[in-house]
């Protein structure tokens, strides 16, 4: 599990990144596939709404929720693409390991489909 913001292509270019957890997550991003026998998928959802009493241990990522918590569901509607759900991740990684899609690297958009699958 990344994040919509990993930036892959920076990190192979060596040009580093400003964000560290960006670089990291893009450089294991291009590590994973090239480890002989690893069957890698990558995903990288935006925006995910915390459901059934998950928690993050992330203080600033809890205030977050608390915030826009209400609001996350009417966002949805303008922007399908950019929000998904922590039970929508775990169902799409389900389906992923019962039969990868042919994609690697897997966006929101991606992620939203897999689950309703």
């Amino acid at each position: 599990m990344s994040g919509q913001g990993t930036d892959q292509h920076r990190a192979r270019a060596g040009d580093g990144g400003r964000v560290m957890w960006a670089r990291v997550k893009g450089e294991t991003g291009n590590a994973l596939p090239a480890l002989e026998g690893v069957d890698a998928y990558l995903f990288r959802p935006g925006l995910v709404r915390p459901l059934h009493g998950i928690r993050s241990r992330t203080r600033s990522y809890r205030v977050v929720h608390a915030v826009t918590g209400r609001l996350l569901p009417v966002l949805r509607k303008p922007a399908p693409r950019s929000l998904t759900t922590t039970e929508q991740a775990g169902l799409a990684m389900v389906a992923v390991a019962r039969g990868g899609p042919g994609e690697r690297v897997l966006g929101t958009a991606e992620i939203n489909r897999l689950a309703g699958a």
